[in-house]
């Protein structure tokens, strides 16, 4: 049994993929999220978001910079990203849906650009 932890809960897997882990948490479209993956040139992750019913972008022009991270190159499974904050702001607090968070990667020398991962969540939106 593995136990992943953070500083807002853990997370009781069987068996770790040791090629990528995503996790996302948080509330009142307010939410953080921590990725593993394996080797990878430098470059950048950041996330992409889609409502998945109708796949429509959820946060299309803020989610990728917002949630965007620099890593150096590594060589085995690594934690590359922790408790980055972002916002989803469709939707309304307590109206829940699902929704499709893709992780993607920009290598640093070419800008050439694949999907990660996916993974659905359960979020709902910010009001202000």
């Amino acid at each position: 049994m593995i136990y992943l932890r953070n500083a807002f809960s853990s997370v009781e897997v069987d068996s770790l993929d040791m090629s990528s882990f995503l996790q996302v948490w948080g509330d009142g479209g307010v939410y953080y999220y921590d990725f593993y993956y394996g080797a990878l040139p430098a470059g950048e992750v950041f996330l992409r978001c889609c409502e998945v019913t109708e796949n429509c972008p959820l946060s299309e022009k803020r989610l990728p910079d917002k949630t965007s991270v620099h890593v150096e190159a590594i060589s085995s499974f690594f934690k590359l990203v922790e408790k980055k904050r972002f916002v989803i702001s469709e939707g309304d607090w307590e109206d829940y849906y699902a929704a499709r968070f893709e992780v993607w990667y920009r290598d640093a020398k070419t800008r050439d650009e694949k999907k990660l991962m996916e993974k659905v969540y359960r979020v709902e939106g910010y009001m202000r």
